[in-house]
């Protein structure tokens, strides 16, 4: 029988290219839960209120972007490591992100 072997594909790199941005998000949002404590913020909002808000505000591109930056990380680790596929897989997600951005953002 044979083994799959996942540390060096593309599906990796997609996986967590996909992944990223949403864990990225969760991190600006734990920050933003850091800075409303600090501010003297009654109620902080949960992360479903933080995500309404950020979409009622016209925000949720610039969080979901900011979630994004940690792509960059994970292409430069997939680098390091020499998983040149990995790397390619999570290149190509982020483009896979940043189309619907530009047409949100720019065109609608």
């Amino acid at each position: 029988m044979n083994k799959i072997n996942f540390k060096n594909t593309r599906w990796l790199g997609l996986l967590s290219g996909f992944i990223g941005p949403f864990i990225g998000s969760c991190l600006y949002y734990l920050y933003y839960l850091n800075e409303a404590h600090y501010t003297g913020v009654d109620h902080p909002l949960s992360l479903v209120g933080f995500l309404q808000y950020s979409y009622h505000h016209h925000l949720l591109i610039q969080v979901l972007t900011i979630g994004s930056l940690l792509n960059i990380a994970l292409f430069f680790l997939f680098i390091k490591l020499d998983w040149l596929r990995s790397a390619r897989g999570v290149l190509l997600a982020t483009v896979f992100f940043i189309i619907p951005f530009v047409l949100i953002k720019f065109v609608l």
